[in-house]
């Protein structure tokens, strides 16, 4: 990242040959979170997140497997890691 602002400069845009497209998908995590739980600790409620947050994943990249160009064992594998 420091690199690319030092070749940016005052440009403040890298060089069309050295930019490219990115996609940025969000994976809905279809529940809601008071603001108070940023500073909740408790291990079952952060066991709790990584379950849905497992959940969610699994389905986002089966749901894309084709975009993201993986198989289902791909996406299971990756979502174990």
């Amino acid at each position: 990242m420091q690199r690319a602002a030092q070749r940016v400069g005052h440009r403040r845009k890298l060089p069309e040959a050295e930019s490219s497209q990115t996609n940025v998908h969000r994976i809905e995590m279809g529940k809601r979170f008071h603001s108070s739980t940023k500073i909740d600790r408790d291990p079952g409620f952060i066991d709790d997140l990584f379950a849905l947050g497992n959940q969610r994943c699994e389905t986002f990249l089966q749901n894309r497997q084709s975009d993201c160009r993986l198989s289902a064992d791909s996406a299971t594998n990756f979502v174990r890691l």
